[in-house]
């Protein structure tokens, strides 16, 4: 896949917010807090499923969820990241859920170009992405490694508007620049919307 295909999409959706961040969840959630929010799938003290009921209403959650801005078969990009790559540099950790021969590789970024607070000039994430189209229920064996912290949190990014998706091992962060469906959203999934002071 073309590398300009995705940096493109991604730098319209970033345009007017110089400069444009890197898709790294933890920078993406701090640098653009006054579109981020957060969904948890338990109460703060509780992080992880006790059972596969538990778990299999978490990957319904996260299926609901993207069908509310992606519909089946609409194309969308997936990316993954580590701090740690392989020869080839390709993020480890994702081998035993995703074909990652058919993603493409960014050059490696350099974390601390973006936050020079919380990270070293040296400190580096490897980024791989892949056009997609949605099937249902193909993400599910992502959504369960990401749950049990088996891999890392990862971005679903919808592509005719933009918005964003990462789940974690205890929630989903979301990324909406429009403020109508931001509201509408948070309200929709009230239940599961942080109760943190600081969204967290």
């Amino acid at each position: 896949m073309d590398r300009n295909d995705f940096l493109i999409t991604w730098e319209k959706v970033f345009f007017d917010l110089p400069p444009v961040l890197p898709p790294v969840p933890f920078l993406l959630r701090k640098k653009l807090k006054e579109f981020w929010f957060r969904l948890h799938y338990f109460s703060p003290e509780k992080r992880y499923p006790d059972n596969e009921i538990e778990e299999d209403k978490i990957v319904d959650l996260l299926n609901q969820l993207i069908s509310d801005f992606i519909k089946e078969n609409d194309e969308f990009f997936l990316v993954v990241f580590s701090f740690i790559q392989d020869q080839n540099g390709i993020p480890e950790g994702y081998q035993n859920v995703l074909d990652l021969k058919s993603f493409s590789i960014l050059p490696v970024q350099k974390l601390g170009d973006f936050d020079s607070e919380m990270h070293e000039p040296n400190d580096i994430v490897s980024i791989a992405y892949n056009k997609m189209k949605l099937k249902k229920s193909e993400l599910n064996p992502l959504f369960k490694s990401v749950i049990h912290s088996e891999i890392n949190q990862f971005i679903i990014f919808e592509m005719k508007v933009g918005n964003i998706i990462m789940p974690y091992d205890g929630g989903v962060d979301l990324l909406i620049k429009d403020s109508f469906i931001r509201n509408r959203i948070k309200k929709k999934y009230s239940v599961w919307l942080s109760k943190s002071p600081t969204g967290l």
